[in-house]
């Protein structure tokens, strides 16, 4: 059986069409574990009024961040294998007899699939038949994050072995620790094809509150630096700090502002020279690039 998390918190507005993709799912054994974070509008009547007891709703017993509300949920999820669709995304109908299939493979940590990105104003595919690597991915991960939590779907054995669940001292990048955690128990497949779709909202944290990305990425290096698959992945760790680092300079010269984090190691040094270069670049032409660089990117989809 496949468990569908879905944490909401007020999201109403898409609620609907992201439910009813799940039902015209061509695979049927699923169940939808519906975390309801406290919502103040109609999520719980929207969920409510479908009569299908695979829909199972739970309201939340304290407010949390999104990483909370996946944390607190997960032990409520008791299929094999974990599926993830959030209240404003959608799937293709053979999303879960495709990704269940590869599971055939008892060394499949992970399922994934090709995202059609959508706005009102453009579509894209994140793939788009370039396929980024399958088998054991946990380094390739590292030095490119290219999952999208619509299209995953993880092996439960395989998360309960690196420490179980969500880790709800991560929001942002919960799926993230939670996918590379699950790549080092195993291999990842992909269907090779679009799966599910993922609404742009300029609004979204994924946009708005970049710098809290970062700033978690620090936290997950803490996090990982003594586990022991890093060792056998230390050149894509390393890359993986340094790539931290750059995005932070990316997104400190658009915003004007470079706040150093409380780290060690590596990483220490690294923030460091990200700090030099943002002073250094900031009252130049190259900071102007840089916004205006973003500033276009924005326009794509807003």
């Amino acid at each position: 059986m496949v468990s569908i998390q879905m944490c909401c918190y007020n999201g109403e507005k898409h609620l609907k069409a992201a439910i009813d993709s799940i039902l015209r799912q061509s695979y049927a054994k699923w169940e939808l574990i519906f975390w309801d974070n406290q919502s103040s509008d109609r999520s719980a009547e929207i969920v409510q009024s479908y009569n299908d007891d695979r829909i199972k709703y739970h309201f939340a017993p304290v407010h949390t961040d999104l990483g909370g509300a996946r944390a607190l949920s997960w032990p409520l999820l008791r299929g094999d294998y974990i599926a993830f669709l959030d209240v404003d995304d959608t799937w293709e109908p053979e999303k879960l007899a495709l990704q269940v299939a590869l599971f055939a493979d008892p060394q499949t940590s992970i399922v994934a699939g090709d995202v059609m990105w959508f706005s009102a104003k453009k579509t894209k595919l994140i793939y788009n038949n370039a396929f980024p690597p399958e088998g054991y991915v946990t380094g390739a991960l590292l030095r490119h994050y290219f999952l999208s939590l619509p299209s995953v779907m993880v092996r439960r054995k395989a998360v309960e072995m690196t420490g179980g669940g969500f880790d709800p001292d991560f929001s942002h990048n919960a799926d993230f620790d939670l996918f590379i955690r699950a790549s080092t128990t195993g291999k990842l497949a992909i269907v090779k094809q679009h799966v599910a779709s993922w609404r742009v909202e300029m609004s979204s944290q994924s946009w708005a509150k970049r710098s809290a990305f970062e700033a978690e990425h620090f936290r997950l290096v803490t996090k990982y630096r003594n586990t022991p698959w890093v060792r056998q992945h230390k050149i894509s760790f390393w890359q993986y700090q340094l790539i931290i680092v750059v995005k932070k300079l990316y997104f400190a010269l658009v915003n004007g502002k470079y706040e150093k984090n409380q780290v060690d190691g590596l990483l220490k040094y690294l923030d460091r020279l990200g700090w030099l270069g943002f002073c250094l670049v900031r009252s130049t032409p190259v900071r102007q690039w840089i916004q205006r660089h973003y500033q276009r990117h924005i326009k794509k989809w807003a």
